[in-house]
C-alpha cells in the first residue's frame, strides 16, 4: 500500500515528507484518517529508512498498554519485560509504531517519554542510543486532547515529522 495523499492545506504532503526525510531516524507523528492508513504512513517511511530490514512491530495502545509499560520499564530498568513478546526490543534496528498513543495513561506516557528521547531520532539520544524509529499515531490531533490528558513533552518528542490525513468518520 502505498502512502496516502493529503488534501489538508498548507502542510507538506506525506510523500513529500517521506522524500524528504526517508534517511532520518527522527520520530514521527501520524495523525487522523484511519488506524491503517496511520500504518501504512508509518510502515511506507520505515521501508524507506536506513532501517529497513530491521522489524516493523505495531502496537494499539489502546488494547496493550499493560504489553507496552512492561516492555518499557524492562528497558528502563535493563531487566526482562512480562512474560510475551517484547515489542519494545522486537523492534530493535527497525520501527516501533504506536497507534492511538493518546490513549496511554499519564504513567505510561511518562516512560514513553523517558524511552523517545533515548531512540536515535530523540532529543537527548546519548551514545548507546535505543536503535529504535519511534512512530506515533492517533486518529486526531493531539493538541486537540484535553488539557492534563497528554503530556506537552511527550508531544514535543514525538512531534518531529507530522503527518495529518485527514479526520475520517469513525477514524480509530
Amino acid at each position: 500500500m502505498g502512502i496516502p495523499s493529503d488534501k489538508g492545506g498548507g502542510r507538506k504532503p506525506p510523500a513529500e515528507l517521506l522524500r524528504k526525510h526517508c534517511h532520518s531516524l527522527t520520530t514521527l507523528l501520524v495523525f487522523g484518517g484511519q488506524a491503517v492508513d496511520r500504518r501504512a504512513v508509518a510502515l511506507s517511511f520505515h521501508r524507506s529508512s536506513r532501517h529497513k530490514d530491521g522489524p516493523f512491530v505495531a502496537i494499539d495502545c489502546r488494547r496493550e498498554e499493560s504489553r507496552l509499560r512492561s516492555a518499557l520499564q524492562a528497558v528502563l530498568n535493563n531487566t526482562a519485560p512480562d512474560p510475551g513478546p517484547d515489542p519494545v526490543r522486537g523492534a530493535w534496528c527497525g520501527t516501533l509504531f504506536l497507534d492511538n498513543v493518546a490513549a496511554l495513561s499519564n504513567g505510561t506516557q511518562r516512560l514513553l517519554l523517558w524511552f523517545a528521547r533515548r531512540t536515535l531520532g530523540g532529543s537527548v539520544a546519548p551514545e548507546g542510543a535505543v536503535p529504535v524509529r519511534l512512530a506515533t499515531g492517533s486518529p486526531e490531533p493531539l493538541g486537540a486532547a484535553s488539557p492534563g490528558t497528554f503530556i506537552p513533552e511527550l508531544f514535543d518528542e514525538i512531534d518531529k515529522i507530522s503527518i495529518g490525513l485527514g479526520v475520517a468518520a469513525g477514524a480509530a
